[in-house]
C-alpha cells in the first residue's frame, strides 16, 4: 500500500519500492507529491532513496508544505462559508457571527447547557455545576458563541482528547437553541470547528449517542469516519474521527485498496495557529 508516511518505517528500501511501484496512482497522489516538492512517483522514490537515513530533513519539508496547503485552504473555505451566507435565503437580513464566549453572555450560555443536559438525561445534581462548567470553558478558551442579531443561538464546545491513542481536537458539545433550529446553524458550527482545528492535532473528533440521528447525519455530511472500537462512554458509545487535513483526508479515501485572517465583516476567524505558528524554514 502506498502512504506518504509509512516510508519513514521502511525496513527493506527495495521491497517498498516494489509495492509502491504497484499502487495505481490518482489525483489524490499528485497533490502529496507536492508537498515534497516531486513531480512524479520516480522523483518521490528518488527522494525517499537519497535521504532514507535523515527521515527528518524529509519530514520537516512536508509539514512546511502542509502548512501553506492548510493556511490556502482555511482561507478559501472562510470565504466559501461567508459565501454561501450572504447567498443563503435562510440568512437573508440576519447578523450571523461566532466568536469566543467571554464572561458578558455567560448566564445565556449556562441557560443553553443546562436545557443541553437534560433533554440528554445528563443533567447535574446542583445547578451550580452548571455554573461551573461554563465559567471553566470560557477561562480555558473552550467556548464559542453562534450570535444571530446579536442573540447567542448557539455555543460550541472545543477541547482534546485522546482516543485509541490518538490526539484529536474534541468537540465535546454542539448546542443550538430550540428557538433557532432549522436554520443550518448545526452545520455552521461544525464547519467553524473544522477551522479551528491546531494544525498540529491531525484528527477531529465527537462521541454521540446511537439515537442522535442528527449528529449522525452531520458525521456522514463531513466525512467523520464511525470508528469500530466505541468510545469508552456507555451512553455516547458512538466515535466519529476524522483526519483534520483534507489533502490528506482525500488521499486516504481514495486509496486503491479501499477502491478494489480573516476581513472585518466576516462572521469567521482564519484560526490564529495558522498565521502564528508558520513552521521554520
Amino acid at each position: 500500500m502506498f502512504c506518504h508516511i509509512l516510508w519513514k518505517d521502511i525496513t527493506d528500501i527495495k521491497d517498498w519500492e516494489k509495492k509502491i511501484r504497484r499502487v495505481v496512482l490518482n489525483k489524490a497522489h499528485e497533490k502529496i507529491f507536492k508537498r515534497y516538492d516531486v513531480k512524479n512517483l520516480e522523483e518521490y522514490i528518488d527522494l525517499i532513496k537519497k535521504n532514507i537515513d535523515n527521515p527528518k530533513d524529509i519530514e520537516k519539508l512536508y509539514n512546511i508544505n502542509r502548512y501553506n496547503d492548510e493556511l490556502k485552504m482555511a482561507i478559501e473555505e472562510n470565504k466559501k462559508l461567508l459565501e454561501n451566507i450572504r447567498k443563503s435565503r435562510r440568512y437573508k437580513d440576519k447578523d450571523i457571527k461566532i466568536r469566543l464566549l467571554s464572561e458578558k453572555y455567560k448566564a445565556r450560555a449556562v441557560e443553553l447547557y443546562k436545557k443541553f443536559k437534560i433533554f440528554f438525561d445528563e443533567e447535574f445534581d446542583d445547578d451550580d455545576e452548571y455554573k461551573s462548567h461554563i465559567e471553566d470553558f470560557i477561562i480555558k478558551e473552550y467556548l464559542y458563541g453562534l450570535f444571530e442579531n446579536n442573540e447567542l443561538a448557539g455555543i460550541l464546545i472545543l477541547n482534546e482528547r485522546k482516543f485509541n491513542g490518538l490526539n484529536t481536537f474534541y468537540i465535546q458539545e454542539l448546542i443550538v437553541d430550540d428557538k433557532y433550529k432549522n436554520r443550518g446553524y448545526g452545520n455552521l458550527l461544525i464547519n467553524y470547528a473544522l477551522l479551528r482545528c491546531p494544525m498540529e492535532l491531525e484528527y477531529i473528533s465527537f462521541m454521540t449517542m446511537p439515537t442522535n440521528i442528527q449528529m449522525i447525519k452531520i458525521a456522514e455530511k463531513f466525512k467523520f469516519i464511525l470508528q469500530p472500537k466505541p468510545s469508552g462512554d456507555k451512553k455516547h458509545s458512538l466515535l466519529f474521527i476524522r483526519p483534520n487535513d483534507k489533502i490528506e483526508r482525500e488521499f486516504y479515501n481514495n486509496l486503491s485498496h479501499k477502491k478494489s485572517h480573516s476581513s472585518p465583516d466576516s462572521p469567521f476567524e482564519i484560526p490564529e495557529y495558522l498565521i502564528k505558528q508558520k513552521p521554520s524554514s
